[in-house]
């Protein structure tokens, strides 16, 4: 059951990857193979300290880590949205690779949102080499579908708008994890 448990949570925890994915294959830029190894590898690091770090915490501390991680998810869904919506024309070659600095922000802002759910999943108990494992392939592979799929959207019309409504859902989703 503790197996289970941490699949779901290191499922739950990269939800947001999917958006964040879509958003960079909309914008035709594609990840390596490294680049996505940084961005879940951070993921899974910070999830598995979150788990570990749960035993040393108290409660209250859990609820400002909610609030600073939804505040870091709304302000990079505001960012992607003045991105999508001040961009050229022109869009960058399906060859455009995000620099190693965006791959590092980006891999700080997942793993600061998975912080929350960690520590609540190591205050369950739940082994973090688990969660922090799960964490990171989840993270993996969310972000290599999704990025997939994005630039899937491209060949169709009407999908331009996919680019602000991605960021858009950020900023709703960091709203809701900071007001629920």
């Amino acid at each position: 059951m503790n197996i289970f448990l941490a699949l779901l949570i290191g499922l739950a925890v990269n939800l947001d990857n999917l958006l964040i994915g879509i958003h960079l294959g909309l914008r035709r830029q594609r990840l390596t193979l490294w680049q996505n190894l940084v961005i879940s590898g951070t993921t899974g690091l910070c999830a598995f300290g979150s788990v570990y770090a749960a035993r040393l915490i108290s409660g209250s501390f859990l609820a400002g880590t909610n609030l600073i991680g939804a505040a870091i998810m709304i302000f990079f869904g505001i960012f992607c949205l003045y991105q999508s919506l001040t961009e050229k024309e022109a869009s960058p070659s399906l060859d455009a690779s995000p620099r190693f600095l965006d791959i590092l922000i980006l891999g700080f802002v997942l793993a600061v949102n998975c912080i929350p759910p960690s520590l609540a999943a190591g205050a369950m108990g739940l082994s973090p080499w688990w969660v922090g494992l799960f964490s990171t392939l989840f993270s993996f592979l969310s972000i290599h579908a999704s990025i997939l799929l994005g630039q899937r959207f491209l060949h169709y019309r009407g999908f331009s708008l996919l680019s602000p409504l991605s960021a858009g859902l950020l900023i709703l989703i960091g709203g809701l994890e900071m007001f629920l």
